[in-house]
């Protein structure tokens, strides 16, 4: 007798379709995730110092606060990711000093070195932005079309099962209730669609042949 083993394929089959969608959409966020925190620890890390040591430069009267720019430069200093970055924090580390003396021209060197530093690492940002965005349309579509085929698998499985399954057993079903009201001539039909249950039909026309 047939099994029923080409429906568990197909069943299986599904899920399984199901199950690589699913994870095709946890790995398309997983590839997203690293380039998002790029740009958190790269980047803004990076703007948030700038921004420090201009707020000190900007600051009002003669005496400004060296120990807060200091650390605002080590913290861009040690967060350098960029190559255009390295020469402006040179420039900046050699006439900072002055700049916080008081010295104007130092003063318009590293506020200029300082803004082309924000630059530098605002550039970054939208790059590894518009690889995150590319990261996650081809992965969308990636998605879409994995679904889409799981859809059409399904529909195909759906039908697999409706004609050679379901059909064949209210075939069976109906052959028997119409024997039973005395319908004696009444036999089930087989054909290509009676699928696994060709033999089960087979052996009722059998038996009723018998009676």
């Amino acid at each position: 007798m047939p099994s029923l083993g080409n429906f568990r394929f197909r069943l299986y089959g599904l899920v399984a379709l199901q199950l690589i969608t699913a994870l095709s959409a946890v790995a398309l966020l997983e590839r997203m995730a690293p380039a998002m925190r790029l740009i958190l620890s790269e980047n803004v890390y990076s703007l948030e110092a700038s921004e420090d040591m201009l707020a000190v430069l900007a600051s009002p009267g003669k005496t400004l606060d060296a120990e807060r720019f200091d650390e605002a430069f080590v913290r861009a200093r040690k967060n350098t990711t960029e190559p255009a970055e390295v020469p402006l924090l040179d420039t900046i580390e050699k006439v900072k000093a002055s700049a916080l003396a008081g010295d104007v021209s130092a003063r318009v060197t590293v506020v200029r070195s300082i803004l082309e530093l924000a630059d530098v690492n605002r550039a970054a940002m939208y790059e590894r932005d518009r690889t995150a965005q590319r990261l996650g349309l081809g992965g969308s579509w990636a998605v879409v079309v994995l679904g889409l085929f799981g859809l059409a698998f399904g529909i195909i499985v759906i039908k697999s099962i409706t004609t050679q399954l379901i059909l064949p057993v209210q075939e069976l079903t109906q052959v028997l209730l119409d024997w039973r009201r005395g319908d004696f001539r009444r036999r089930c039909t087989l054909g290509a669609k009676s699928g696994d249950l060709t033999h089960a039909m087979k052996t009722v026309n059998q038996l009723l042949d018998e009676r």
